[in-house]
């Protein structure tokens, strides 16, 4: 347990809380059932769910397809093969192995598509569909609605069998009444406050979640990142999804058309609502998944015309050929490098210290052992979100009993409410703190102890860790599974952004410690963060490398609009009009209260030629 959110919701899910936004209550209400199941680690069982899901999805989305079920022994192989086939595909499989609100969506999605194409009168199956689907995600819930309101047109129902339609889609949302009565009985983990209707909404919506990335993330390029995702992931399925398109609208128009209607929504969903989701592969999942579909029956086709039966052992080699040849262990090794890193994180505290959390994996991570597995108890490990709500901070004083948390309650957001809660803490031994959080590593700075894999920073003055990429190397080949392999990807990405971040605190004091601090952190992962962060070093003295640097970064996410802001800068240093004002058109696509500040910011650096030409 340790990437992403699934650490998260499933110490929600065994403990009865509340995960963070949109609640996912159906998620959480099914992983404590799982959760109970008599097998193996709690881990395992929470993450069974997925696997579940998965298969049911696969084998309701094939029943849909008028795929008949298996006969025979040759046929049941050939369906096992198709229910393994997401394996290869690393963004499924990511989700499919961890707890995640994914695939019980992709089961949302299988069971609306296949009571449009294969239940007559289905109205009120796909009403209770929605209901339910708005419990889980809310691409659940908009998949079934659009096939429900196409069926009740369609259909032509009466009034009073709509009413029972409507009926039927509150008794699926009634799921959604568990958040506020978790939220209530005060469980080990609750996010968010969910004590009124407004406040009910705005976690069902996410708002918070969307005012936190408004500076960081744009709308713009999703469907190139959604093109990009389905050619890195599964361009070895397309030709063949194509053929089985095809032989799906000779079999029957309505089929094909339901599916394409299916794949559309997801799409335009991924690109236009959700691109955030596309850089962590957290959306066009359903595309990936009725593509793979398409292509199995591409190949049973193609196989018929040779008369060749065994469509099983030919899927499982291109399974073979796909997973392996992206990651040969079908991305395992990070799986356990993240839940080693998660173990050194949180057995690294003293006795009754306090860990702050600031990225989502760690976050995540903690959030598992301590309130899934009951891990540490005596050394509270809380991520530094939860600080930022009253309602969290009062429940962690609580939970962990420390009352010192209390203290920061009622103070504004900044310094003032951090030193408030802090201090009394810091009065007794060092906080850790997890590197990622700029604003809050400035307000504090040398009073806090850096928390792996930075080791122990000394206290104020000039004094800095030494070559902390040695340390984040050496934890790489720790939390690896083979010492003698490469460091897995997502641990690579993870130091590299907290190196990053760590350079950018000791920049003031430092410039050329700094420097050489960003520089390892691009050579061990280039990632946006480590790239803009580089940028933003250089932009003083070397405008043209910071200027191709945030184009880098942009390079690798398109939507980044802290790269925006840095690339605009540069290239006001150096009078590049073009360059200045494409970056810009995109931050006013995307607004927020600063921009006015910025743009005269802008000005003010500007080239003197750029200042006497400058754009209206």
């Amino acid at each position: 347990m340790a990437w992403f959110d699934s650490g998260e919701l499933a110490a929600a899910a065994t403990s009865l809380g509340v995960p963070h936004p949109t609640g996912f209550a159906a998620f959480v209400l099914a992983g404590h059932d799982f959760a109970k199941l008599p097998l193996g680690p709690a881990a395992l069982r929470v993450h069974l769910l997925g696997a579940t899901c998965a298969v049911a999805a696969v084998a309701l989305w094939r029943r849909a397809l008028a795929v008949p079920w298996p006969a025979d022994a040759r046929q049941a192989l050939d369906e096992a093969a198709v229910c393994l086939a997401p394996l290869a595909v690393g963004a499924l499989a990511m989700h499919i192995r961890a707890s995640e609100v994914y695939a019980p969506t992709w089961l949302i999605a299988a069971a609306s598509l296949y009571a449009v194409t294969q239940t007559p009168r289905a109205t009120g199956v796909l009403a209770l569909l929605t209901g339910l689907g708005a419990a889980v995600h809310v691409e659940a819930a908009l998949v079934a609605g659009i096939a429900w309101m196409f069926a009740e047109f369609s259909e032509r129902t009466a009034w009073s069998q709509r009413l029972t339609h409507a009926a039927l889609l509150l008794a699926g949302l009634a799921t959604l009444t568990y958040l506020p009565l978790a939220a209530a009985r005060n469980p080990l983990f609750s996010w968010g406050d969910i004590d009124s209707l407004p406040a009910l909404w705005r976690h069902l919506s996410a708002a918070s979640i969307r005012e936190a990335f408004a500076d960081r993330i744009g709308s713009d390029g999703g469907f190139a990142a959604l093109g990009a995702m389905v050619r890195e992931q599964a361009l070895l399925w397309l030709a063949p999804a194509v053929l089985g398109l095809a032989v799906l609208w000779r079999r029957s128009r309505r089929l094909a058309g339901a599916t394409l209607a299916l794949l559309g929504i997801d799409a335009l969903y991924s690109a236009l609502v959700n691109p955030m989701g596309l850089r962590d592969q957290q959306a066009g999942l359903l595309l990936l998944l009725g593509v793979l579909l398409l292509a199995a029956e591409g190949l049973v086709w193609l196989l018929g015309q040779v008369r060749w039966p065994w469509t099983g052992p030919v899927l499982l080699v291109a399974i073979a050929c796909q997973a392996y040849g992206a990651d040969g262990d079908f991305g395992q090794s990070d799986l356990m490098a993240g839940a080693r890193y998660a173990d050194v994180l949180g057995d690294g505290a003293g006795p009754g210290q306090l860990s702050v959390t600031a990225s989502d994996h760690a976050a995540s991570a903690c959030l598992w052992r301590q309130v899934g597995e009951g891990a540490r108890p005596d050394a509270p490990c809380i991520p530094a979100v939860f600080e930022r709500d009253d309602r969290m901070a009062a429940q962690q004083a609580r939970v962990w009993q420390r009352p010192n948390l209390r203290r920061g309650v009622g103070l504004p957001v900044g310094a003032a409410r951090l030193e408030a809660w802090l201090a009394a803490e810091l009065g007794v031994q060092p906080i850790r703190w997890e590197v990622g959080l700029a604003q809050e590593d400035r307000w504090l700075g040398p009073r806090l102890q850096l928390g792996l894999p930075w080791g122990k920073v000394a206290a104020p003055g000039p004094q800095h860790a030494a070559e902390p990429q040695h340390e984040a190397e050496a934890i790489c080949r720790h939390c690896s599974v083979d010492s003698k392999a490469q460091c897995p990807l997502a641990l690579r990405k993870l130091l590299s952004g907290q190196l990053a971040v760590l350079a950018g605190r000791v920049a003031a004091s430092d410039r050329d410690q700094a420097l050489h601090w960003s520089e390892a952190a691009v050579a061990m992962q280039p990632t946006a963060k480590a790239l803009n962060n580089l940028a933003g070093l250089l932009l003083d003295h070397d405008p043209l490398r910071a200027l191709q640097l945030a184009e880098r970064a942009l390079a690798l996410e398109p939507d980044y609009l802290r790269a925006h802001r840095q690339a605009a800068r540069a290239a006001a240093r150096l009078g590049d009009r073009g360059a200045m004002t494409e970056h810009l058109r995109v931050l006013t696509a995307h607004p927020n209260a600063d921009l006015a500040d910025f743009i005269a910011t802008l000005h003010r650096e500007a080239a003197p030629e750029l200042q006497q030409a400058w754009p209206k």
